[in-house]
């Protein structure tokens, strides 16, 4: 599963190994794949943005592992609209806020953005709410 969702992004990057055949088995598979698309353009922006890597701590899931892992139940990870990520050496609020700035600056467009202590969770979608907060 090393397909490219853009330059710098992989698929199996979004994907928990225990997870990848059955999310290559579901009938919402390339659904979720254009919509992964969509997530890594964004996370293409802030990776050019702070110069360097990011890594994707945490993309599409399923329900049972978003149930295991305290979720939301409407979790946009469970329908490939987020991720959570980090950047190496980067505290996660220092990323949030240069997330949110870019949010402002109009250079990423999201639905919403939450800082965690350890992650920045990331969805996007066609509300584009761009509400932002920590936890």
């Amino acid at each position: 599963m090393r397909k490219k969702l853009s330059e710098h992004f992989a698929l199996s990057e979004f994907i928990a190994e225990s997870e990848r055949e059955l999310f290559k088995s579901h009938n919402l598979y390339p659904l979720w794949e254009a919509r992964l698309r969509v997530l890594a353009h964004e996370l293409e922006v802030i990776r050019t943005h702070i110069g360097g890597p990011i890594i994707v701590t945490s993309g599409w899931r399923s329900p049972v592992r978003n149930k295991a892992v305290g979720g939301s139940r409407t979790s946009g990870h469970m329908t490939g609209w987020a991720a959570d990520f980090q950047r190496p050496g980067w505290d996660a609020r220092r990323l949030f806020d240069l997330v949110k700035s870019l949010g402002k600056r109009g250079l990423v467009t999201y639905d919403q953005l939450i800082g965690y202590p350890a992650h920045v969770h990331l969805s996007v979608d066609a509300r584009s709410r761009m509400e932002a907060w920590t936890v």
